[in-house]
């Protein structure tokens, strides 16, 4: 993913991908009515259907949550067991 704003995760577990996230920082600026905003949008999830009921889907929100605050993207081995 060619941008900021917009992280990619995705788990394996032993060459297989199991989970991804997308997740995008949106920014909204400050107007006469409200504060600035900047939050964690995420865009998408899923937990290919061999993979459901280990944790991996939960785990793939927390590391998209963590890893936007932190305005940083990659691909992450993770592992439910």
């Amino acid at each position: 993913i060619d941008s900021d704003t917009k992280q990619l995760f995705v788990a394996e577990n032993n060459g297989v991908v199991c989970a991804f996230a997308m997740a995008e920082i949106v920014i909204k600026p400050e107007t006469p009515y409200t504060f600035e905003q900047k939050y964690v949008d995420i865009k998408e999830l899923g937990t290919d259907e061999n993979c459901q009921g280990k944790g991996y889907g939960k785990q793939m929100l927390q590391l998209a949550i963590q890893k936007a605050k932190n305005e940083k993207q990659g691909i992450f081995p993770c592992s439910a067991e």
